[in-house]
C-alpha cells in the first residue's frame, strides 16, 4: 500500500512547521546557552532512548497486525494484488534516513549525521551525542535500522496527531507536490533535545 502523497505532504508540512517552531522557541530562549552543565543534564529527556523503546513496541504491534492479516493478504494476492502495511511514522523515519544515507548503504556515517545537524543549526558536539545515543549495540556504527529506531514518531505527540488529522479533514496537502522533510532542522532539534539543551 502506498501512502497517498496528499497525506504524506500534510505529515511532512506539519513536521517541518513543528521543527521550525521548536527552533524559534529555542533561539528566543537562548537555546540553553546560559544553562550550567548541571542544568543541561537535568533537562535531558533521553529522547532517543524513549524513541527506541516506543519504536520497539510499535514494531511488535505491526508484526502482530501482519500475522493477524496474513490470510486477508493471501486472499488479495490471489487476485494479483500485492498488499502490505506501513505506518506514517515509518514513512517519516525513512525520509529522514534517506537524508543521512542518500546512497542507501544501510549505515549512517557520523559525518553525514553531523552535516545534517549542523546544517539545521546544531553543533558538532550535539551531533556526536546524538550519534552515540543512536548506536544501540555499541559497535561504533549506526545502522539504518538503529537510526530509524531512534527517531521519535511525531504521532506520539498528541498535538501533532490532532493537527495532522485536522489538516486531512480540511483537505490539506497537495497531491501534485513531492513531499519532503526539512531533515536538517528536525535532526538538529533531536540532537539538541538529546544533549539536554531543548
Amino acid at each position: 500500500m502506498q501512502v497517498p502523497s496528499s497525506m504524506a505532504a500534510a505529515l511532512f508540512n506539519i513536521a517541518n512547521a513543528d521543527a521550525a517552531s521548536q527552533r524559534q522557541a529555542m533561539s528566543s530562549n537562548g537555546a540553553g546557552a546560559s544553562n550550567t552543565a548541571q542544568q543541561a543534564d537535568e533537562s535531558s529527556t533521553n529522547v532517543v532512548l524513549s524513541a527506541q523503546g516506543q519504536n520497539a513496541l510499535a514494531a511488535d504491534e505491526a508484526a502482530k497486525a501482519s500475522a493477524a492479516n496474513a490470510a486477508s493478504f493471501a486472499k488479495i494476492a490471489g487476485y494479483g494484488i500485492t498488499a502490505s502495511t506501513t505506518s506514517f511514522a515509518d514513512v517519516y523515519q525513512n525520509q529522514l534516513l534517506q537524508a543521512v544515507d542518500p546512497n542507501g548503504s544501510g549505515t549512517v556515517s557520523e559525518g553525514s549525521l553531523e552535516q545534517q545537524v549542523t546544517a539545521g543549526g546544531g553543533t558538532k558536539a550535539e551531533a556526536d551525542t546524538l550519534y552515540k545515543a543512536m548506536d544501540e549495540d555499541g559497535d561504533g556504527k549506526v545502522s539504518g535500522q538503529e537510526f530509524k529506531d531512534s527517531i521519535p514518531s511525531p504521532f506520539n505527540t498528541p498535538d501533532f496527531g490532532k493537527e495532522f488529522i485536522a489538516q486531512q479533514m480540511q483537505g490539506g496537502g497537495d497531491s501534485a507536490a513531492t513531499p519532503s522533510l526539512d531533515s536538517s532542522l528536525i535532526l538538529a532539534n533531536l540532537a539538541m533535545q538529546e544533549s539536554g539543551k531543548a
